[in-house]
Order: structure tokens, then C-alpha cells, then sequence
């Protein structure tokens, strides 16, 4: 239980982050970018965590930590930084 845990703990700081990075980029407010990830990143990690028993909690925290990296990308290239 507390290394899965710990698994979503890492994601969901990493896409706060992101989040508030991306709000900057887009000259929005970053409390707003990092409240709106945080929050999306847990519920997406809580409801593929329901719906793929199958699957590790590290697996969906690697794939949503992905996910956030590649948006991030894409928002840097939009403002023409990466």
C-alpha cells in the first residue's frame, strides 16, 4: 500500500508542476495551472486505478507523468520556446 502510494505522491506533484509551467507560458495566473493538474491528475489516476485492476499504480503514474511531459512539449513549441 505505501509504495503505491508513494508512486501517485510522485506523479502528482511532477504534474502540478507542469501545470504552473504551462499557465506561465500562457501568461495565465500559475495557481490556476497547478490547481487544474493537480486536480486532473488525480482523478485520472483514481479512475484508471478503478477501471484496470490489472495494471500497477507505478505503471498509470509513469503513463500520466508522460502525459504530462509531452503537453507540456507541445505548449512550449505553441509559444515558441522548445
Amino acid at each position: 500500500m505505501l509504495r503505491g502510494a508513494a508512486f501517485v505522491a510522485d506523479a502528482v506533484p511532477q504534474g502540478a508542476f507542469a501545470g504552473a509551467a504551462g499557465a506561465s507560458l500562457l501568461g495565465i495566473n500559475t495557481l490556476i495551472g497547478l490547481g487544474l493538474f493537480a486536480l486532473a491528475g488525480s482523478l485520472g489516476i483514481g479512475w484508471l486505478s478503478k477501471r484496470a485492476r490489472r495494471w500497477r499504480r507505478g505503471v498509470l503514474c509513469g503513463g500520466a507523468t508522460a502525459w504530462v511531459v509531452a503537453h507540456i512539449t507541445r505548449i512550449q513549441r505553441a509559444a515558441g520556446i522548445g
